[in-house]
């Protein structure tokens, strides 16, 4: 019987400590764009590198059909 509270008790623990974690997350990505927010220049150069870097190395491999990763596909 106690075992059994105790278990409850764990779950529920770890439940609340996930959703406290997702919450934790989300809050400090709230921050972090709130910051990038108050540099919109910084801002502008991480997406404008995302994207470029998304391009070059997700277009480059769709591209060539000969390259070595998607030579066994």
């Amino acid at each position: 019987m106690l075992l059994q509270k105790l278990l409850r008790a764990f779950m529920f623990s770890s439940i609340l400590g996930m959703f406290g974690g997702l919450f934790a997350s989300l809050v400090l990505m709230a921050v972090g764009l709130y910051q990038l927010a108050s540099y919109p220049v910084l801002a502008v150069a991480i997406a404008v590198t995302v994207f470029v870097v998304r391009v070059f190395v997700v277009g480059y491999d769709n591209s060539t059909p000969d390259s070595p990763s998607n030579a066994n596909a």
